[in-house]
């Protein structure tokens, strides 16, 4: 993964290619295409989708527990609009986004649906 930094030196955002491959280096992700954004998939359910709601913007599964510990880490994080906001799906934008939160941000959308894709085999 590249990383940019600002001016000042310090780490700096992702993007969308940093992203998909962070969520494509996990066990048993794979990409598919829909709606024109890229989704990151284990067993079938979305884990990620990157360039929705639009270029420039991802959004991660995660439990309201750690939805609300990244989004006190990061002004880049806000919940998806509506129920499925409540229920942990978070929108990120990627530009705001610091380097050093995409990993365990990634990581952990992918954790809750592997851990479930497991329970039910």
């Amino acid at each position: 993964m590249k990383v940019r930094f600002c001016n000042d030196g310090s780490s700096r955002m992702v993007s969308a290619d940093d992203f998909r491959q962070m969520a494509l280096s996990l066990p048993r992700a794979v990409e598919k295409q829909v709606l024109g954004s890229q989704e990151f998939r284990i067993r079938d359910k979305a884990s990620a989708t990157v360039g929705w709601p639009e270029p420039g913007w991802a959004v991660v599964r995660l439990t309201p527990k750690d939805q609300a510990a990244f989004m006190g880490k990061s002004p880049a994080l806000s919940p998806e609009p509506g129920g499925r906001g409540r229920r942990g799906v978070t929108r990120v934008r990627l530009a705001g986004l610091d380097a050093g939160l995409m990993a365990p941000l990634v990581q952990a959308a992918w954790r809750l649906v592997h851990d479930a894709s497991q329970a039910r085999a």
